[in-house]
């Protein structure tokens, strides 16, 4: 791909390159031999039994500031995608933006990280990652932590980003200087609406595609675990790219608390 077909650096480099202590409450005191079972004592020879005490822990999450660690290594995303010698090109804990796609509202569906609920304030933390393999596969990688229900929010936001504000077939363009390219927006799935209920959102795939003498297509996906965010992106020579993406994704999810 040219360098600069698409327009900012992080997009440049891109085209460039193409993570008991026991308890003791009987009268007495606890004495040798004794076994100690929740709050109960029960000595050598005494027949009666006391069930140990249930204690409730809270579900683990995962901190805002261990998202990084939930990233697949290098070297497990060549393995998905097939290519070799991947680099990482771009690191970042803030949302992406760029002006170079036209129209801007199909910002996000041709880039990770540029959705506009990474800018929220119940946006508590996250990381992303950009790589490329020496036969140029893309790869994007995003986790991000929210405030309670905050993610599905999050994900009904990028369903109209991807749907309404950016329908399929929709024609995009992405320039660096004098350099242009075009972009086909495909289907959104599942697909949805104004009326779409946020919390069943629970997983987005689309994919974007260029034609011509040099074909790629960018397999797109977003999903939510709890309070977490993923988002992930692979970009090849077909449409591979879309089940790609969606492995990453789903190791993600297995690693997280």
């Amino acid at each position: 791909m040219n360098r600069a077909a698409w327009g900012s650096s992080r997009i440049r480099t891109w085209i460039r390159l193409t993570a008991v202590a026991a308890l003791c409450f009987s009268a007495g005191g606890c004495a040798l031999g004794d076994t100690v079972t929740g709050t109960a004592t029960t000595r050598p020879g005494d027949l009666s039994t006391t069930a140990p005490a249930t204690v409730t822990k809270a579900p683990k999450r995962l901190l805002p500031t261990q998202t990084g660690g939930m990233l697949l290594k290098r070297s497990e995303l060549g393995v998905i995608v097939g290519d070799t010698d991947m680099k990482e090109t771009l690191s970042y804990t803030t949302q992406q933006t760029t002006q170079d796609v036209d129209p801007p509202s199909c910002t996000s569906r041709m880039l990770a990280g540029n959705a506009s609920g990474y800018e929220i304030r119940t946006m508590l933390g996250m990381t992303g990652s950009d790589n490329s393999g020496s036969a140029g596969t893309l790869v994007s990688q995003v986790v991000a932590v929210f405030a309670a229900d905050a993610a599905a929010g999050m994900m009904y936001q990028v369903a109209q980003e991807w749907g309404a504000d950016c329908p399929g077939e929709a024609p995009m363009t992405v320039s660096a200087g004098q350099i242009s390219q075009t972009w086909t927006a495909g289907s959104l799935d599942p697909p949805t609406g104004p009326r779409t209920d946020a919390a069943k959102i629970g997983r987005l795939t689309t994919v974007t595609r260029r034609a011509g003498a040099e074909p790629r297509a960018c397999g797109h996906v977003i999903t939510r675990q709890d309070r977490v965010v993923v988002e992930t992106m692979v970009c090849g020579p077909d449409d591979r790219v879309i089940a790609q993406a969606g492995t990453i994704a789903d190791q993600i999810l297995a690693k997280l608390p």
